[in-house]
């Protein structure tokens, strides 16, 4: 049986998938969620066609973002998603319900709470107030430098103080900056990317009051 992380076989290995397609979703999901075979996933998956539903797509992004292979990654995704540009925040009126994490959003239905896309480009927020917890992330490349997030609230700005923005530096156990949505709404959140912060998880969280 030809082994699919040694190059040599992988002519072999291609004859195998195109006879045995369920096979090659299964192998290719295995090698991309190790770093030393994601070079096998690139020369053996069909990357002709954007591969969104591949199921190896989302081991593969995992697999290069916890790498630190962020612009690889990155790439990978947009080539999936056959998304065009780099905007600093990716699909910020919640429309796009296919693209898939860590660069679109990803959104929790939990014993937290929900966040859920809403028609008219909103993100609807229920947070039950039991457990603190991330209600909605997505992964950012944003360079050095200074930036401003603005939004628009509706509902109680009261209710709103429970629940906070923040952004980190991926690997990192404090976050560079947060604030309260309401006071975020109210006006506006500036913030710095420092140096030495190649890629940012951009977290929405809710506080509970226990």
């Amino acid at each position: 049986t030809p082994k699919p992380a040694d190059p040599s076989t992988w002519p072999k290995v291609r004859s195998v998938f195109q006879a045995n397609p369920s096979l090659a979703e299964v192998t290719l999901s295995r090698l991309a969620s190790r770093i030393e075979t994601v070079p096998a996933v690139f020369a053996l998956a069909n990357l002709r066609e954007p591969p969104a539903k591949a199921e190896w797509l989302a081991p593969l992004l995992n697999t290069l973002t916890v790498a630190g292979q962020y612009g690889r990654a990155r790439a990978m995704w947009a080539q999936a998603t056959g998304v065009q540009g780099s905007p600093l925040i990716y699909d910020p009126s919640f429309r796009d319900k296919v693209a898939p994490a860590p660069f679109n959003w990803a959104l929790t239905s939990s014993g937290v709470g929900l966040a859920e896309r809403q028609s008219g480009g909103k993100l609807h927020l229920v947070f039950y107030g039991q457990e603190d917890g991330i209600l909605a992330t997505q992964l950012l490349l944003l360079r050095p430098g200074a930036y401003r997030l603005s939004l628009q609230l509706l509902g109680d700005p009261a209710r709103a103080k429970a629940l906070s923005w923040s952004i980190w530096c991926d690997k990192s156990s404090t976050p560079i900056a947060a604030i309260t949505l309401d006071v975020a709404a109210a006006r506006g959140w500036s913030f710095a990317v420092p140096a030495g912060c190649p890629a940012q998880w951009l977290r929405l969280s809710g506080l509970s009051s226990d």
